[in-house]
């Protein structure tokens, strides 16, 4: 099984040349160390795939289509604003959160999962890209949350985000959870949640 995700990983300039071109395509503009810390985060979660699943798409041009791209297809900057704040619930290997933090660096992004493993990866590659806008939150039978470095409380999302990201099973958790913490309402609306999926 492991050797399905012991796949080579593609050089540089190749993935960042083919990054700003589906960047193009997609009409989001990209700058060139923005397509580098795109491959900096592709490099570190494929080298980490061999040992931890984080996911199942490891060739290099899906992983810019259905990854990177995918992630950003929520982004409008006419709707997320400069400084907007956004909670990944499920975040896994990071997606939709990471690419929307090395995209737009004023963007406040917490994200949510359950596997220290799978927080400790983003950890670092979060400490690599000095994504500084980034915040990490273990959630864990129920919302037991570990302190670290990077890592939070869910009170830090007390104060309510604009935007949520969740899978579509994340979202029926959410609603059970309100009592146990907040997220306004009034700014995370189901409307955000469709866009952002």
């Amino acid at each position: 099984m492991k050797e399905k995700y012991d796949v080579p990983i593609a050089s540089e300039s190749e993935f960042v040349e083919y990054m700003l071109s589906q960047m193009a395509a997609f009409g989001l503009p990209c700058t060139l160390q923005q397509a580098k810390d795109f491959y900096v985060y592709y490099a570190r979660m494929i080298e980490t795939n061999k040992y931890l699943n984080l996911t199942g798409i490891t060739d290099m041009k899906e992983v810019v289509v259905k990854h990177m791209i995918d992630s950003l297809s929520c982004y409008d900057p006419k709707i997320i604003k400069s400084g907007s704040s956004i909670i990944d619930v499920g975040t896994g290997a990071g997606f939709p959160g990471i690419p929307l933090a090395i995209y737009d660096r004023s963007l406040h992004v917490t994200l949510f999962d359950s596997l220290k493993k799978r927080l400790t990866f983003l950890e670092f590659v979060i400490d690599e890209l000095q994504l500084t806008n980034c915040i990490l939150v273990q959630l864990n039978k129920g919302i037991r949350c570990k302190t670290g470095t990077r890592r939070a409380d869910p009170s830090c999302c007390k104060h309510g985000a604009d935007f949520l990201s969740a899978k579509a099973g994340h979202w029926g958790n959410l609603r059970r959870r309100e009592a146990a913490w907040t997220i306004s309402s009034e700014r995370v609306s189901q409307k955000t949640y469709k866009l952002c999926v």
